[in-house]
């Protein structure tokens, strides 16, 4: 299935930018969400990321052209990639390194997680109990707590 490319909306009164440099070239294969080209306006140059994975089938807009928000500048076809048997390979190990380095990614955020709870138990445990009734009945926060045991409240 064919998929334009589109110029996104860069800013509010922003209505014609400029084709920077193409990331991709015509044939070549992109995996989704990744950066395809580089549009500039006058207030930032972005990055317009690939609708779906797939190879670009079409540039019709060339770098440091004009184009209006909403132009279509390219085409892809969305697929697997489907190079030869050194770009499937290719395909094969990139997949493998993006799972280690998701789970490797995964593994870090859960420790680090784990690690950060339990150092605040600590520390709010060494400094006061829980919380403790007022007078009149209302909780007294730890840190309260803490400055009264300081003044002798």
């Amino acid at each position: 299935m064919a998929h334009d490319l589109v110029v996104p909306s860069v800013g509010e009164s922003i209505s014609e930018v400029q084709i920077g440099e193409w990331l991709v070239g015509e044939g070549e294969y992109v995996e989704k969400d990744s950066p395809v080209v580089e549009i500039e306006s006058d207030k930032a140059t972005v990055e317009l990321p690939a609708p779906v994975s797939g190879k670009v089938t079409k540039v019709a807009v060339k770098a440091g052209e004009s184009a209006s928000v909403g132009d279509v500048i390219g085409a892809m076809e969305e697929g697997e990639d489907t190079g030869g048997g050194s770009s499937e390979s290719g395909g094969e190990a990139k997949e493998e390194a993006k799972q280690e380095s998701e789970s490797g990614g995964d593994t870090k955020t859960k420790t680090e997680t784990k690690e950060e709870p339990k150092s605040e138990k600590v520390s709010s445990d060494e400094s006061a109990p829980a919380a403790v009734k007022s007078g009149n009945g209302a909780p007294v926060m730890p840190a309260a707590q803490r400055l009264m045991a300081e003044k002798g409240i």
